[in-house]
């Protein structure tokens, strides 16, 4: 289930990508973002 989620949010970040990327400081916030989500929901 948990796996499902992540390919999800994965999924819908790449789409997000090719939209809103202009440069790549805003991708590496946005990687660290999302990995900063990812540890808390590990933690869960």
């Amino acid at each position: 289930m948990a796996k499902l989620e992540v390919s999800a949010v994965l999924n819908f970040s790449t789409q997000q990508m090719k939209i809103n990327f202009h440069s790549y400081k805003e991708f590496v916030d946005y990687l660290f973002l999302i990995s900063l989500e990812l540890v808390e929901y590990i933690r869960e």
